[in-house]
């Protein structure tokens, strides 16, 4: 039988969806008896962007602003679960490795959850939720002052966001282009 008592500390570098599911889900455990249990969590950006919703938030400050999550909140007050705001530097051996800003941390696990960037306006490049919300009002604004709207790809995000667009300013000439024969990936099921 596993001991749950004895001293485990995990690092997950990268807290999009995979890193920040994976930190939740791990420092959940602490409340299933595993006492000894630290998860700390590392990203460069102070808060989740829940991404899926961008293409609303180009229309809708008040979503947008919903959009973020500081990762200070992921974890309980008072339990020994942290968020550091820093980006990996190195590893530096097999139990450790260092942040930007200087800090050395030591782990038995190591969860790598870097993911990937999105190209271009579809993706906030900013690391603090005003600076986001900056990024994405710059957009709106450019949408709002627009006679017309060209949007390119008939994926899911490009037509969702010539959908809200088309939505929230109905006099304006909205152009969805699309490489394909039909819109959406062909993975996407008919009817």
């Amino acid at each position: 039988m596993a001991d749950k008592s004895r001293d485990i500390s995990i690092v997950v570098v990268g807290g999009s969806y995979a890193g920040a599911a994976a930190a939740k889900k791990l420092s959940d455990l602490s409340k299933k008896g595993y006492t000894g249990l630290k998860v700390t969590l590392v990203d460069e950006k102070s808060h989740y962007f829940h991404a899926i919703g961008f293409p609303k938030s180009l229309v809708d400050a008040k979503y947008a602003a919903k959009s973020f999550l500081p990762f200070s909140a992921f974890f309980e007050t008072g339990s020994q679960h942290q968020f550091i705001n820093s980006r990996l530097k190195s590893i530096t051996d097999a139990h450790h490795l260092e942040l930007e800003n200087g800090q050395q941390l030591y782990y038995d696990y190591l969860v790598l959850a870097t993911g990937g960037k999105a190209p271009g306006p579809i993706n906030v490049s900013a690391t603090s939720k005003d600076e986001g919300l900056a990024e994405i009002e710059q957009l709106r604004v450019g949408l709002q002052d627009a006679n017309s709207v060209l949007v390119i790809g008939g994926g899911a995000v490009g037509v969702e966001v010539a959908g809200f667009v088309a939505a929230t300013f109905p006099q304006k000439k909205v152009t969805l282009v699309h490489s394909g024969k039909r819109l959406m990936p062909t993975n996407f099921r008919d009817g």
